[in-house]
């Protein structure tokens, strides 16, 4: 039985390899190395304005960039975690206030228990809900949930694609946040 497992283990990982390489060949063919720098590019831009307002972030991104190629689940488990650490640390630098409610534009009330809520309250707060933005606010918080979600799923295994749709998620969000807001804190 142990064997068995292993060897599904085994070809699992191989399927995988093999689709990250075809994949990687595919798109370097489609559209030569341009993906990997455009993002490269995004990614120094983000962690550059990220880190000069909150430096202390800088462990947590280096943790990502050591774990994210790892072939152990665990390490994917762990940047996934890492990701939502960011947007933990996150609102905790950027809502200072002591209310236990908000209302949002809405109209609907968020309890502030928790640094999920308080990321939303914040981006509420910061690009509000005019017909332009509130695709943005609405985007914005799906990232969130989605971020803490993956991040929260410490009890089973999480795939590599989830780990770095985790990654992707943090760093869209991240430059979204830049490009919507100050950053600076509510109090």
């Amino acid at each position: 039985m142990q064997q068995r497992k292993n060897a599904i283990q085994t070809i699992t990982h191989y399927k995988a390899k093999t689709y990250e390489f075809v994949m990687k060949v595919y798109y370097t063919y489609l559209f030569g190395q341009e993906v990997s720098s455009i993002l490269d590019d995004y990614k120094k831009r983000v962690l550059n304005e990220i880190l000069k307002k909150l430096p202390e972030l800088k462990n947590s991104f280096e943790a990502i960039n050591r774990n994210i190629s790892s072939i152990n689940p665990r390490e994917w488990a762990a940047v996934a975690s890492e990701c939502r650490n960011i947007l933990i640390k996150l609102s905790s630098q950027l809502w200072k206030r002591n209310d236990k409610n908000f209302k949002r534009p809405n109209g609907a009330i968020i309890e502030i228990i928790g640094e999920k809520n308080m990321l939303i309250a914040y981006i509420d707060k910061k690009i509000g809900w005019s017909k332009l933005k509130k695709s943005q606010n609405q985007k914005l918080c799906a990232i969130i949930h989605e971020i803490f979600d993956i991040g929260g799923k410490q009890k089973r295994k999480i795939g590599r694609n989830e780990a770095s749709t985790s990654v992707i998620d943090t760093y869209i969000f991240l430059a979204e946040l830049i490009a919507y807001t100050d950053l600076q804190p509510i109090v």
